[in-house]
């Protein structure tokens, strides 16, 4: 919208051809947030879609893992894969004689179990969330 003084001092105003005046604001609006919704899961799906990448590499087996407070929780020693898909869904760890056993999940065979969905980064060590 445009308004002005003119030599008659009267206001003219300029709208669009449709007579609205924020149809084209109020759309342009939308189709940013649809934009950065959008960029945003692609960021979320591209990020699981590495951790997942690098949790089906075999070179992961041996790695320290550690929480996100940087605590030393013990050995990764295997994953446990889907049958169907080859994707992983949890990771078996040998715990560090420093941890308290009872605040973790632990499998038959006293390793520490997690689920893909607490792994948060697998760079020089694993780090999960509890």
């Amino acid at each position: 919208m445009i308004a002005f003084f003119s030599e008659s001092k009267a206001v003219t105003i300029y709208v669009n051809r449709y007579g609205e005046h924020h149809a084209d604001i109020i759309a342009l609006i939308l189709i940013w947030i649809i934009c950065l919704v959008g960029l945003v899961s692609l960021y979320f799906v591209v990020k699981q879609g590495k951790l997942m990448k690098n949790l089906e590499s075999s070179d992961i087996r041996g790695k320290k893992v550690m929480n996100k407070e940087g605590a030393y929780l013990g050995i990764l020693k295997s994953s446990l894969v889907d049958k169907e898909t080859g994707i992983p869904f949890s990771i078996l760890v040998e715990p560090s004689e420093d941890i308290d056993l009872g605040v973790y999940t632990l499998d038959d065979t006293g390793h520490l179990v997690f689920s893909s969905e607490s792994i948060k980064s697998v760079e020089d060590a694993v780090i999960v969330e509890k």
